[in-house]
């Protein structure tokens, strides 16, 4: 339906957007009448749905080719520890991957290539009827229909979203046929591909036989600088009855411990993690905050949060946008020092340039979710302002408890805002029902009339005991207690917890320094948590 919906829509814009009289370049005598100004609106109405139907198959895509890149690189890593040559005999019928997950799907390149393991990719579709470039033809014909409409405006006007992204879209309409990726996973990890016939019988068995019966050449490259720049390597031998299979190369990067993968915009900041001395030019605040531990591990969320005025923002070509161009990375360490677990987001962000000031109020902020074993760790983070040629370096130490199935409260986290829950994402300890917490780390909160002050904390009950829960918060002020309140509690989630988001009108705290105690009871059993903030 969704496809039918698009092609009624594309057959509208086609026409071109119709102009009014006394328009730019619609020199007709008069004001334009009723059904010219109506035929405008409805052009305009047919673009606004198409660009959203655009966008979310945009996104559909992104997810899907997360989802699809991350199930495959548990499958590598299933078999890295395996001796010898591994294969994997992967069927998909619309294998496609988007710009925006290029590095997550050259990691996984460099991880199977590392692991030995090859792919022999399968097109399931068998011999087709149709042209399987049409769909990049539809994105290439959208992309230039956007850069037409600019031109006709002669470059004045508001960027639409779809206009903004031409130029990307352009360049993933060239790749837009499955087939292709299909085939370049499976050359670029020393596979094949079997496509276009509905008889598997002969290419399967040629499968086999290669996994069967083959000799391996194997060599360490010496490196010496791993900095994360792709390197070619060409195969050839002196008799013409061999085939060969051999990757197309490999990333410099080092391996690290429990088998983890380093993508390569992670090395320089890596790098300046390791460095003798820390680099601080990007300032942002980093944390990871206690919630569920009622084990067998600690449930922990980690919080990094920049104020983008330190990023800097780059004009770009089309005069109409400025980027930001950055990379983050959080490492927890062992006692021993190995990395035990990295978290790592790499993104750029496009704004119109009107709106740069205004963007700059804001801040970036990025969750990860880990689980802990008890014991003292390093908390490591890098943030990268590629424009600016900058780098910052934050570190602290995580100490986590033993796990306890009593009662118990998590930390308490100062609230920025409160984001629409989506379906795609992965539930973790800052949803709660119908949305999801977007943390801030700053301690200076704003007073006044219309404001609200909202923390967030999750209570953890005791299962086994069935008395009821009392939630209490008293209220101190540059030391001096004010008074407390006591406020219901939601029901239970199935996993266990009860959310809860206090939301304090602003206008009742004047400026000073102020802590809020929480506490909760569940019979004789109690849990106490504090959060220290300053009003302005």
């Amino acid at each position: 339906q969704s496809a039918e919906v698009k092609a009624e829509l594309k057959q509208i814009l086609s026409q071109g957007e119709p102009q009014l009289p006394g328009a730019a370049g619609n020199s007709s005598p008069g004001g334009p009448s009723q059904s010219q100004v109506q035929s405008v609106v409805n052009w305009r109405m047919a673009k606004i749905q198409y660009d959203m139907l655009q966008a979310a198959d945009a996104a559909d895509r992104q997810y899907n080719a997360r989802a699809t890149i991350d199930a495959l690189l548990t499958l590598v890593r299933a078999q890295s520890a395996l001796p010898g040559r591994k294969v994997i005999l992967y069927f998909n019928p619309w294998l496609f991957i988007p710009e925006a997950v290029k590095e997550q799907y050259a990691n996984l390149i460099s991880t199977a290539n590392r692991a030995n393991v090859s792919f022999y990719t399968v097109d399931p579709k068998g011999l087709v009827t149709w042209d399987q470039e049409g769909t990049g033809r539809d994105y290439l014909s959208g992309a230039a229909g956007e850069t037409r409409s600019q031109q006709m405006r002669g470059g004045t006007g508001t960027v639409s979203t779809m206009q903004a992204h031409a130029a990307e879209t352009a360049e993933g309409a060239l790749r837009a046929n499955p087939l292709l990726w299909l085939r370049d996973l499976a050359q670029q990890t020393g596979g094949a591909t079997i496509a276009e016939t509905n008889d598997w019988r002969a290419p399967l068995r040629a499968v086999m036989d290669e996994v069967r019966t083959y000799y391996e050449a194997s060599y360490a490259p010496h490196i010496t600088a791993y900095d994360g720049k792709f390197r070619k390597i060409s195969v050839r031998v002196d008799r013409p009855d061999v085939f060969v299979h051999a990757r197309s190369g490999y990333f410099a990067l080092p391996q690290l411990e429990r088998g983890q993968q380093l993508m390569a915009y992670e090395m320089p900041l890596l790098n300046a993690l390791n460095a003798a001395s820390a680099p601080l030019d990007v300032d942002f605040q980093v944390a990871a905050e206690r919630f569920n531990d009622h084990g067998p591990k600690i449930e922990y969320m980690l919080t990094l949060e920049a104020p983008l005025k330190e990023m800097t923002f780059d004009p770009q070509q089309d005069q109409k946008t400025s980027a930001i161009d950055a990379a983050l990375l959080a490492v927890l360490k062992d006692s021993k020092g190995e990395i035990l677990e990295k978290f790592s987001k790499d993104f750029a962000v496009q704004v119109a340039l009107d709106k740069v000031n205004a963007y700059k109020e804001g801040n970036l902020v990025q969750t990860f979710r880990t689980e802990l074993p008890p014991g003292t760790y390093a908390l490591e983070a890098a943030l990268m302002d590629r424009n600016g040629k900058k780098i910052g370096i934050k570190k602290s130490t995580v100490t986590v408890p033993e796990p306890s199935p009593n009662l118990s409260l998590s930390d308490v986290v100062v609230v920025r805002r409160t984001d629409a829950l989506k379906d795609n994402q992965i539930l973790d300890a800052f949803y709660f029902p119908g949305g999801k917490v977007v943390p801030t780390l700053t301690r200076t909160l704003k007073g006044g009339p219309g404001n609200v002050l909202s923390f967030y904390f999750a209570v953890y009950p005791d299962r086994a005991v069935k008395n009821a829960l009392k939630l209490t918060m008293s209220f101190y002020r540059d030391g001096q207690y004010l008074g407390a309140a006591e406020a219901p509690l939601p029901e239970i989630e199935p996993d266990g917890r009860i959310p809860y988001i206090a939301n304090l009108p602003a206008d009742r705290f004047t400026p000073g320094s102020y802590e809020i105690r929480i506490g909760v009871t569940q019979g004789s059993l109690t849990a106490e948590k504090n959060v220290a903030f300053q009003v302005d």
